[in-house]
């Protein structure tokens, strides 16, 4: 959990609930992150877990969410 805490987030709008998810890729394709976002997941994850990603179509690893005011929601792995 503390790796995924140590990169960007991304922001989730459902309905009226505004939260967000720890790691950015969450909601990205992993075949579109740039050189750097790349190197930032490679902070936690290896390269095997990426290509796993990749053929899968979607980041499927940890993550966590948590509603703007700090309540937290879930911390997950894989689906």
């Amino acid at each position: 959990m503390a790796a995924i805490l140590r990169v960007p987030y991304t922001i989730v709008r459902a309905g009226d609930v505004v939260y967000y998810v720890w790691p950015f890729v969450f909601d990205r394709p992993i075949d579109s992150l740039t050189p750097e976002e790349l190197a930032l997941v490679r902070t936690f994850a290896t390269d095997e877990q990426i290509a796993g990603w990749k053929e899968f179509g979607a980041y499927i690893g940890h993550r966590l969410g948590v509603r703007a005011d700090g309540t937290w929601l879930y911390f997950v792995a894989g689906d």
